[in-house]
C-alpha cells in the first residue's frame, strides 16, 4: 500500500514534466500502463504530434487518445488516409462509433473493430441500404426476426434480395414468418415463402394453421419435403382435425421399413376409414402387425399369410389375439401356435382351444421340452453327490420313459462332465452322436465313447472331420453290413 502511494506521488510529480516532450509521454500512454492517463497529452498536442509524426495502426491501437484527437482524424480522410484508417479500424465504443458514423459512415460501419447493437443496426440499415448490405456481411448474427421486423419495408425487402443472391437458404427459412405476414401483399415476400416451399430440406417456424392456409403451395410441400420433416411439423395438426387423408399420403411416402415413422401412423389410421390400406402397406414393407390380424381377416386380404410369417419371423406371435387366431386357416393357426410353445409364450387357454388330438400332443411335447431344458439349465455347475445323485436318477428315470429332448442333449455337449455321463449312458440319439464326434473339443470325453463303442462309417467320417480327428487310430469300425 505504501509502495503504491509512493509511486502514485512520483507519477504526479513526473508526468507533467514528462509531458514536455510529447514523443516521450506517449510511450506511457499504452493501454496496459494503469498510470496511462497521468501522461496523456492534450488532444491539440496529440494531433500535432501525429502529424508531424505518422504512426502505424498497431500503433496508434496500443495506446489511449482523445475523443476530440479520433473526431479530428474521422474528418482527414483525404489528407491523411493513413492515420484515418488506423482511427477508422480502431473503435472501441457506442461514443467512439456515433462520432465516426457522422462524419464517415459506410468506413465505421466497416470497421471490425466494433460490432454494432441492434439499434445502430436498424438505423444504419434505414438510412442507406448499401450500409445493410455491408453490415449482412459483417455481422449476419445480428439479423434476427425481431431485428429485420424493425426495418423499414424496403429495406426488408432488400435484406430478403441479399439472402436470395447469397443463396443463404437457411437463414432465409429462418423469417418465413415474416414472408407469411405479407404474403398477400408483397409479391417478393410470397416468391421467397414459394421458393422456401420448395425445398427438401425446408422446415417451417410457421404453424400447422398456417401452412395448410397456403393451399396449393402447401399440399406442394407436403408431397416433396423431406417426409419426416412434414410429419414432424403436421401430425398432430391431422390427427386433431382427423385429417387422416393427409397422414396416409405422407405414410405411403415413407422409403423402406421405417419402424419409427410408420407404426405411430398405424396407432392413429386404426381409427379411420385407411386402416386395411395401412396394414397392408407395412406388411408390403415388411412390418409385422400382430394386432391387426381382425381387419385383414375381415377384409379376406391375401396377406394375411404374410403376417404370420413376419410375427412368426420376429417372434412376436404372442401378441395375436386368441380370438383371432381361431378365425385363421388350420395351417396358419398351427404354425401359430407351434411357434407359440417353442418360445415358451403359448398360454393353458390357447392350449385348451385346440380340439385336434394330434396336434395338441405334439404341442404339449413342446412345453414339456422347454421344460426339460429349463430343469437342466437350472443345475448348478459345482454339484454336490446329493444334487448329483438326484439330477441323474431323474434323467434316468425320463430317459427310461421316452427320448431325451434335443434341447437337453445340446446343453449337455457343453460341459464335459455331462457329455461323458450322456455318452457313457448312452443317453444321445444318432444325430448327438455325431454332434459328439464332430464338434466336442473334450478329447477324453470322445476317448472314453471310442472306448465302449464301435462306430459306423458315417459316425467314423465324423470324427475325422472333428477336432479329435487324431483319436481315430483308436477307433473301432462296425462290420459292414
Amino acid at each position: 500500500m505504501k509502495n503504491s502511494k509512493f509511486v502514485a506521488i512520483i507519477i504526479a510529480v513526473v508526468a507533467p514534466i514528462v509531458k514536455w516532450f510529447p514523443s516521450w509521454a506517449l510511450k506511457y500512454t499504452k493501454r496496459s500502463n494503469k498510470y496511462a492517463k497521468k501522461f496523456q497529452l492534450s488532444a491539440v498536442d496529440e494531433e500535432k504530434f501525429l502529424l508531424k509524426h505518422p504512426q502505424s495502426a498497431e500503433w496508434i491501437r496500443e495506446r489511449i487518445w482523445h475523443l476530440q484527437t479520433r473526431k479530428y482524424f474521422f474528418e482527414q480522410k483525404n489528407s491523411q488516409p493513413a492515420l484515418f484508417e488506423a482511427f477508422i479500424s480502431n473503435i472501441e465504443s457506442r461514443i467512439i462509433f456515433d462520432v465516426a458514423y457522422k462524419i464517415a459512415p459506410e468506413e465505421a460501419i466497416k470497421s471490425k473493430s466494433y460490432t454494432l447493437d441492434a439499434d445502430r443496426v436498424i438505423k444504419a440499415c434505414n438510412d442507406n441500404v448499401n450500409y445493410l448490405f455491408s453490415l449482412a456481411d459483417k455481422q449476419p448474427q445480428s439479423f434476427t426476426v425481431d431485428l429485420v421486423r424493425k426495418l423499414s419495408k424496403d429495406r426488408q425487402d432488400a435484406y430478403f434480395s441479399y439472402l436470395f443472391t447469397k443463396c443463404q437458404w437457411d437463414k432465409m427459412a429462418a423469417f418465413d414468418v415474416l414472408f407469411f405476414e405479407d404474403v398477400q401483399k408483397n409479391e417478393n415476400a410470397k416468391n421467397c415463402l414459394s421458393f422456401l416451399l420448395y425445398r427438401k430440406s425446408y422446415y417451417p417456424n410457421l404453424s400447422p394453421e398456417q401452412l395448410s392456409s397456403l393451399g396449393d403451395e402447401f399440399e406442394q410441400w407436403c408431397q416433396h419435403a423431406d417426409v419426416k420433416l412434414v410429419l414432424e411439423k403436421m401430425t398432430d395438426f391431422w390427427k386433431k382435425n382427423k385429417n387422416f387423408s393427409a397422414l396416409f399420403n405422407a405414410m405411403q411416402r415413407i422409403t423402406g421399413k421405417n419402424q419409427n415413422l410408420l407404426l405411430p401412423l398405424l396407432q392413429i389410421l386404426r381409427q379411420s376409414e385407411y386402416y386395411l390400406q395401412t396394414v397392408e402397406l407395412l406388411l408390403q414393407k415388411g412390418i409385422a402387425c400382430p394386432h391387426d390380424f381382425a381387419v385383414l381377416i375381415a377384409a379376406k386380404s391375401e396377406l394375411i399369410k404374410q403376417n404370420v410369417e413376419l410375427c412368426i419371423f420376429n417372434k412376436l406371435t404372442q401378441y395375436i389375439d386368441l380370438q383371432d387366431i381361431e378365425k385363421l386357416d388350420y395351417e396358419l393357426k398351427v404354425r401359430i401356435l407351434t411357434e407359440q410353445a417353442e418360445n415358451g409364450c403359448l398360454s393353458f387357454k390357447s392350449l385348451q382351444t385346440v380340439k385336434d388330438v394330434a396336434l395338441r400332443k405334439k404341442l404339449t411335447e413342446i412345453l414339456e421340452n422347454n421344460a426339460q431344458v429349463s430343469w437342466f439349465k437350472s443345475l448348478p455347475d459345482q454339484l454336490n453327490d446329493d444334487v448329483l445323485e438326484q439330477a441323474l436318477s431323474t434323467i434316468e428315470k425320463y430317459a427310461e420313459k421316452k427320448a431325451l429332448c434335443s434341447g437337453i442333449q445340446d446343453l449337455s455337449l457343453q460341459k464335459s462332465y455331462w457329455a461323458n455321463v450322456f455318452a457313457t449312458r448312452k443317453w444321445y440319439d444318432e444325430a448327438h452322436i455325431l454332434k459328439l464326434l464332430m464338434y466336442c473339443s473334450f478329447d477324453s470325453v470322445v476317448q472314453n465313447f471310442l472306448r465302449e463303442n464301435k462306430l459306423s462309417q458315417e459316425q467314423y467320417e465324423a470324427l475325422l472331420a472333428g477336432p479329435n480327428a487324431a483319436l481315430s487310430m483308436e477307433a473301432q469300425l462296425l462290420p459292414e453290413a
